[in-house]
């Protein structure tokens, strides 16, 4: 027993020896890789959209909170941002149900060339967190939100603009929970 307790250490200082020797003869590691859109992409994936941003556009909603009359909620949340946007209401205020993993609900849109459009969004308590995103007729995403929570807005600080007119789609999903949701699309 005694003799294992000796090799032991002598072969751990050995292995200790050897593992130092062999890090400072390796290549240097390459960094760790850092995500770049750590927040999400800067640029819409459809050739057809292009993003406006504005900060304006983002503190206009950044008070708002949930409601139980979901339509009078998103409304308000909408029309607090109607100046900075110099936006107004396109169709009907959508009213849906929405469980998470279950696939979008799907409100079909047709936007215009040279116009800027943004969707606004509120859950019931329930629904913690609601999603929103504009997809062109390729299906690809021309932007939509990336907050958590049960108020949506694509986009959060700016609007989607089209170059193209376009019978794009506004997904719907929960990323987590379920419930009843009002979704209102807007314009210049």
């Amino acid at each position: 027993m005694r003799s294992i307790r000796t090799i032991l250490p002598e072969s751990g200082l050995a292995l200790r020896l050897l593992l130092v020797g062999a890090a400072a003869c390796a290549e240097p590691a390459a960094p760790p890789a850092v995500a770049v859109h750590a927040s999400g992409p800067d640029h819409p994936e459809s050739e057809w959209a292009k993003w406006k941003r504005e900060p304006a556009l983002a503190a206009c909603h950044a008070h708002a909170e949930a409601q139980q009359d979901l339509v009078a909620g998103v409304a308000a949340v909408a029309q607090a941002c109607a100046q900075a946007s110099r936006m107004h209401q396109i169709d009907q205020t959508v009213v849906g149900t929405k469980q998470a993993h279950e696939p979008p609900f799907a409100v079909p849109v047709h936007v215009e060339a040279d116009h800027c459009y943004r969707a606004f969004g509120l859950a019931a308590s329930s629904l913690l967190d609601l999603d929103v995103a504009f997809v062109d007729s390729l299906g690809r995403s021309a932007g939509g939100d990336e907050t958590e929570g049960p108020i949506a807005v694509a986009l959060e600080d700016g609007a989607v603009c089209f170059s193209h007119a376009d019978d794009v789609t506004l997904n719907v999903s929960s990323g987590n929970g379920g419930g009843k949701f009002a979704v209102q699309i807007w314009a210049d």
